[in-house]
């Protein structure tokens, strides 16, 4: 699992981009290793090419997000990421993803004649509806969900495998739980394939050396527009503030506490988005649990992310809170 974000540093290119580096030890190794990337990059500013040790993934770096909180037995992290949510970071729970495909818009005849046809159909019983509810006196009918049909075919042959599904606002969610899975391992990458998961989603996975959910709602699906936001809520990132150092600054001691001024100033905008944010999404759940497939029991080892997952994402919610 990559390295816990619990110090971050930046050091700035030939070009006076910030580049900004983790370290789970101190400020200082973060300091180091920006310092490095900050040389790296000034080479391709350059078109320089770079050293054959450098030769390796520049994405393949910690996201930058705000730590809030950390697991325990160092099983991973929670951040909030760019859209204002907070993020479950674990290394070793298995956490499926699925994106519908996008609908458009229907026009008025059509629209009229689907919402006959769903009043009258049988199927319409048995189904999952938009919102995710499932009626009190039907099974859940995963293998009618189109999304889901390559992950039902493959579990099917899986009789020990018991996997949580649940809806969100753009797709399906699954929570694996009979077992514990490496998240960069081939046969789990395979896995995910084969369950035609979202492929930016298992790369991601690869790339973090952990399985990501999300836990609160995104904060442009809770009306925010308008509101007085950062354009991105990524920790030190002031989005159309962005902080450039002065590569032409003669004074070096001037230019550093300019950039930490703005830095601060942008620290107070962040925590004051944060606020607004947590007001306007608490009238939003994140996902809504539908069933389960396969083995039921839930491993030992998975009891407590399953718990915090369903209570923070607010997956039993006896009113139908809108998905966001």
């Amino acid at each position: 699992m990559k390295t816990l974000p619990r110090y971050w540093a930046y050091a700035p290119t030939k070009l006076g981009i910030l580049v900004w580096r983790s370290s789970p030890e101190s400020e200082a190794a973060a300091q180091v290793a920006a310092k490095q990337a900050a040389e790296r990059v000034s080479r391709y500013e350059a078109y320089e090419p770079p050293n054959e040790s450098e030769l390796y993934p520049v994405y393949g770096v910690t996201l930058r997000e705000k730590l809030l909180g950390e697991l325990a037995d160092a099983r991973g992290f929670i951040t909030r990421n760019h859209t204002g949510a907070e993020v479950l970071n674990v290394r070793d729970v298995m956490f499926l993803d699925w994106d519908s495909p996008e609908k458009r818009k229907p026009g008025l005849f059509q629209g009229i004649f689907s919402w006959f046809r769903r009043i009258f159909s049988k199927e319409s019983q048995l189904a999952v509806t938009e919102r995710g509810h499932q009626p009190d006196d039907s099974p859940p009918g995963f293998a009618d969900i189109p999304e889901l049909s390559a992950f039902m075919s493959a579990v099917a042959q899986m009789s020990d495998w018991g996997i949580r599904i649940y809806k969100t606002r753009a797709g399906y969610r699954g929570l694996v739980t009979h077992a514990t899975f490496d998240p960069t391992a081939a046969a789990t990458l395979e896995l995910m394939r084969q369950f035609r998961c979202d492929p930016q989603y298992i790369a991601l996975c690869k790339r973090q050396e952990s399985f990501r959910a999300r836990l609160t709602p995104k904060g442009w699906r809770c009306k925010l527009w308008g509101k007085r936001l950062p354009t991105n809520f990524r920790f030190y990132y002031p989005g159309s503030d962005f902080v450039y150092w002065n590569a032409e600054a003669t004074d070096e001691t001037a230019e550093t506490q300019r950039v930490r001024n703005a830095l601060a100033d942008y620290d107070v905008t962040y925590d004051a988005a944060v606020a607004v944010y947590k007001q306007a999404s608490a009238e939003y759940a994140t996902c809504r649990y539908l069933g389960t497939v396969g083995n039921g029991e839930i491993h030992p080892d998975i009891a407590a992310i399953v718990t915090l997952h369903d209570e923070t994402t607010r997956a039993h919610a006896e009113a139908e809170m809108t998905l966001a």
